[in-house]
């Protein structure tokens, strides 16, 4: 019961503090593909994110994700299916009217059922159109950053998949 009402301070707090702040709700869905003579992809996955803005410039968020791979090498398909939770802090760096670019720093934990789990710690650069004051979509454009695999990596849509998003400001 007193940690109930302790978030439940922290929450008017939050409010108080700032009462130019806002808060999102949304999520993005998307679906990568690959096709090869000996390895063939597919991927889809939907992330429900959550999110405060404390400036007109910064933020924090989280998405969590739920992510479905089927991958076929030499004629012998797998299917695997993982949780994503991915906390970060967004900068947005330039804005002009409706239209943001933002970069995105965290890391993302995925938990695969029946293999290694994954584990990804960068940046994220994106774009986000605010379509009125309560709708806004978004996209992730690539990512750069080091991930569990003990390497560097740096990718763009091309071969990140397409993913997209709306968001509700309130």
């Amino acid at each position: 019961m007193i940690m109930k009402k302790i978030f439940l301070a922290a929450i008017v707090a939050l409010f108080a503090i700032n009462a130019n702040a806002q808060f999102w709700a949304g999520g993005s869905f998307g679906w990568d593909t690959t096709n090869s003579d000996s390895y063939k992809s597919s991927d889809a996955w939907v992330t429900p994110e959550f999110g405060y803005n404390f400036s007109d410039k910064m933020g924090v968020g989280i998405s969590l994700g739920a992510y479905n791979y089927k991958t076929e090498v030499a004629g012998v398909e797998s299917i695997s299916k993982s949780i994503c939770i991915a906390p970060y802090f967004r900068y947005i760096f330039w804005s002009f009217e409706n239209v943001s670019l933002f970069a995105d720093a965290g890391f993302d934990l995925d938990l695969v059922k029946d293999a290694d789990n994954t584990f990804f710690a960068g940046v994220m650069p994106g774009i986000a159109i605010q379509c009125n004051e309560k709708i806004t979509l978004a996209t992730r454009l690539g990512r750069f950053g080091y991930s569990n695999a003990k390497e560097w990596s740096a990718y763009f849509n091309g071969n990140l998949g397409f993913s997209v998003g709306i968001y509700y400001n309130f």
